[in-house]
């Protein structure tokens, strides 16, 4: 292909002496069909403290996976559609007109 990810190292997004805005950070990002979590801190962040907050996010997750997989519970949003041309309100009205259609 054409697009992808380097192969070298990128290396380090800040200087090593710079403040960070937070302790930890987490960035995210969908890759080859998978959710992707970087967490990043201080080297002396306690790794308790660490795996504590990575299982909480990670139960958020599945929490939030179950509700929208959840049938009854479904709701179609503008990004659920290709065409840019639809609206929120537009979207909201078309539903509840369409309440009892299943």
């Amino acid at each position: 292909p054409l697009t992808g990810w380097a192969q070298e190292p990128i290396g380090p997004d800040r200087h090593t002496k710079a403040k960070r805005p937070f302790p930890l950070e987490l960035n995210a990002m969908v890759d080859a069909g998978g959710l992707r979590l970087d967490w990043s801190g201080p080297p002396n962040l306690d790794t308790d403290t660490l795996n504590h907050l990575a299982n909480l996010t990670l139960n958020n997750l599945h929490s939030l996976l179950q509700h929208c997989l959840h049938k009854e519970d479904q709701t179609l949003t503008t990004s659920d559609f290709s065409s840019r041309t639809v609206k929120q309100d537009a979207l909201a009205r078309l539903a509840n007109k369409h309440a009892g259609v299943s």
